[in-house]
């Protein structure tokens, strides 16, 4: 900012130049509000927080319910709009106290935020990470560099959150877009018409029934909507229903468990089916997720009663 100096022997007044230098979570800067300070030290404890719970789920998570509102919502921007998945606080504190908690090596692993900028309600911030981590039966370590946004309400509650970082995002989103078309997939097959499936298959998309008999398979997507359609009409009631931890996400290879209910139209009694699916998105592309990739190229069930082969 330019500060304004009056001398008393001169005419008129001089600019000088001050710099504002970037604050820290021990010293946020003397320019800034009060509120705006506590917004910093919000910003820090939150960070603080994650790591306790790396060691104390139980900790972690009191300290968290303690910064953020209960409308909190955090997400990792994705280089695809449509498929970016907002969640809410208990998904962060389960992803601190609960995931990370059972992956994170501690003590070692930290995150360390070297720089704070401060306006109004919002807070920006600039870290770095150096983390040990489980993995294949070892232990292996990253370092990350990443921006984050936090947006406070009046009662200086953590509302928003964003994280940016300059790597795993492609991984992360891969993860999360995969996880998003396979709750997108199971919520088309009963929402009782082909409208949404339509967007989600590939113009070659195949289905195979894995069976011990010979199953033909269903070659195209126009096929694939015809025989969902056929299904729909001739099930009362029916429904398929999965959880996210019935997905599971490897590269562009998709699974899924899911349970198929409805009545039979004939005996007019329920029935309660499970099904294993297998979704390919965009054939054998690796890396990130660009086009058609976002699409499923192959779907293979596995099911005692499958949906396209049942009475």
């Amino acid at each position: 900012m330019a500060k304004k100096v009056c001398l008393s022997f001169g005419i008129g007044c001089l600019l000088f130049a001050a710099h504002t230098f970037a604050g820290t979570c021990e010293n946020p800067g003397l320019d800034l509000r009060p509120q705006e300070i506590r917004n910093v030290k919000s910003a820090c404890e939150q960070m603080a927080a994650a790591m306790a719970g790396w060691v104390n789920p139980e900790e972690g998570r009191r300290r968290l319910m303690a910064i953020q509102s209960e409308k909190f919502q955090w997400w990792i921007p994705s280089g695809n709009p449509q498929l970016q998945v907002v969640r809410d606080r208990e998904a962060y504190i389960r992803l601190t106290n609960d995931f990370q908690f059972r992956r994170y090596v501690m003590p070692g692993s930290e995150v360390r935020i070297f720089a704070t900028t401060a306006q109004d309600n919002r807070v920006a911030t600039e870290m770095t990470s150096d983390i040990a981590e489980r993995r294949g039966g070892g232990v292996q370590g990253y370092t990350n560099r990443y921006h984050q946004l936090f947006e406070f309400d009046d009662a200086g509650k953590i509302v928003r959150y964003a994280l940016y970082m300059d790597t795993q995002v492609p991984a992360r989103d891969q993860q999360w877009t995969g996880q998003k078309i396979a709750e997108n997939f199971v919520r088309a097959l009963s929402v009782g018409g082909v409208m949404y499936m339509n967007t989600l298959l590939a113009e070659d998309a195949s289905w195979t029934t894995e069976r011990v008999g010979p199953v033909a398979p269903i070659v195209s997507k126009a096929n694939i909507l015809n025989a969902l359609q056929k299904l729909q009409n001739s099930i009362d009631s029916f429904w398929v229903t999965t959880s996210a931890d019935e997905i599971t996400v490897e590269g562009n290879r998709v699974a899924i468990a899911a349970v198929s209910t409805g009545t039979n139209p004939v005996t007019l009694k329920p029935y309660r089916n499970v099904h294993h699916f297998l979704l390919t998105l965009g054939g054998e592309t690796t890396g990130n997720y660009v086009g058609s990739a976002d699409l499923i190229s192959s779907v293979k069930e596995y099911s005692g009663a499958p949906l396209f082969t049942a009475n």
